[in-house]
């Protein structure tokens, strides 16, 4: 007495079990045979059948996982709506900026950079006195330039026929020289006025350009964040597809074990 300690139902029910029930495999095959021995044939039937049963629910529980297929769902679900602003932004900035290629803004801005500095240049290389000999073929296309130069060269052609004709100190000569004069400074304040609005524009264009860099470096941004959020997005439906038929492998793999023939009270005679 006391020497055997007290024992709940289920060690009861273990301990009675591993003494009476036999698992034996039959030979040349995948088939085990469960055997139980009681003086009651129902009660032999139904402790076989139960064990059959625990044990395929346990089966099915060890093998299967819905919670990863859940989890890698759900992960990217969460990345989906990390992407929605993101890809909304990338929608908007397309619309702001030609579709987002700002290529052809920065090849067209550059032009126009290009041909002001030139112009720029050429106005800053003239010395006092010589605005007659202004060349660069853009700044003579200004109406205005274009009109005073042309009167400045048509006073010196007529200026050089009437030295011919008249005294150097004649009322004609000087008057020729007064009209000169006045075209020369005409033309000076002309080439000063375009030169401060070239200079106003060609800083303009500078900080279009440097806009445009802010603007592109910000776009491929956006762009290395989609990348990134898709990526990380598509991995967890990969893993999720994965997991998907994993189970379903699973599934086929729980269906192959089953029961040949469960346990049933012996038909009489």
């Amino acid at each position: 007495i006391g020497l055997i300690p007290d024992m709940e139902t289920r060690e009861k029910l273990i301990l009675h079990l591993s003494t009476q029930l036999t698992v034996e495999p039959v030979p040349m095959s995948n088939i085990v045979e469960v055997t139980y021995t009681n003086f009651s044939a129902r009660s032999a039937a139904s402790y076989v059948n139960h064990v059959l049963d625990a044990y395929l629910e346990q089966h099915a529980r060890v093998h299967s996982d819905a919670g990863a297929f859940g989890f890698f769902n759900a992960q990217a679900a969460a990345y989906d709506e990390l992407l929605k602003p993101l890809q909304q932004a990338l929608t908007d900035f397309k619309a702001a900026n030609d579709g987002g290629d700002l290529t052809l803004q920065e090849s067209l801005l550059l032009q126009r950079l290009v041909e002001s500095e030139d112009m720029l240049r050429s106005l800053r290389g003239l010395k006092e006195g010589e605005e007659d000999l202004l060349s660069n073929g853009a700044l003579l296309e200004n109406r205005e330039i274009s009109s005073v130069r042309e009167r400045l060269l048509t006073l010196k052609l007529k200026l050089a026929e009437e030295q011919f004709r008249y005294a150097a100190d004649s009322p004609e000569i000087r008057a020729l020289l007064s009209q000169l004069e006045a075209a020369r400074s005409d033309l000076a304040q002309q080439l000063r006025r375009n030169k401060e609005v070239l200079s106003r524009t060609v800083q303009e264009l500078h900080a279009e350009m440097s806009g445009i860099q802010v603007r592109r470096a910000d776009y491929d941004r956006l762009l290395e964040q989609e990348r990134r959020l898709r990526a990380s997005r598509d991995q967890y439906l990969e893993k999720a597809e994965e997991e998907r038929i994993s189970q379903a492998m699973d599934a086929q793999t729980m269906v192959s074990v089953r029961v040949i023939e469960r346990a049933a009270l012996p038909a009489k005679a």
